[in-house]
């Protein structure tokens, strides 16, 4: 572990409750990663509905820390809630979300780690779909985006 992980580690009493949980009680973690629009989510879902997860967390680092707490912290406290002894839990990520010292951390913690990767095509297809499907629907208005511009 490099110097920031293990400063990470250190200053988060969530993953450090969080390893003991895996390392001593038998709790297990799926991590799922991917890149946006990479198609996370759907593998996210197909999972959890076939296999037998006690409970599920996603993207736990999306809202980012509340005052006061750093991000790791923050992050692996919404999963330890989810996090009952002898649990199986699925947390899901996307790559944008996660400090690159954390990848360290949850390569500790997790059982499993799956990496998606889609076409960078039909990535960036959906991507601009999904900023279309925004802007026609009024949604960026605030930010001085007009839909009946186009």
């Amino acid at each position: 572990m490099d110097a920031a992980a293990a400063a990470l580690a250190a200053t988060s009493p969530s993953y450090q409750e969080l390893r003991r949980r895996v390392d001593e009680c038998g709790t297990r973690i799926v991590f799922v990663l991917g890149l946006p629009r990479g198609g996370t989510t759907a593998l996210e879902r197909f999972l959890y509905e076939r296999l037998p997860f006690d409970a599920q967390v996603n993207e736990p680092s999306l809202l980012g820390p509340p005052t006061g707490e750093g991000r790791a912290e923050a992050t692996f406290r919404r999963v330890l809630a989810a996090a009952d002894e002898g649990a199986t839990i699925l947390v899901k990520e996307v790559t944008n979300k996660v400090l690159p010292a954390m990848t360290q951390l949850w390569a500790r913690v997790a059982r499993w780690c799956v990496v998606v990767v889609r076409s960078p095509a039909l990535q960036l297809e959906s991507r601009l779909k999904c900023m279309v499907d925004r802007a026609d629907s009024g949604a960026l208005a605030a930010f001085g985006v007009d839909a009946d511009a186009r």
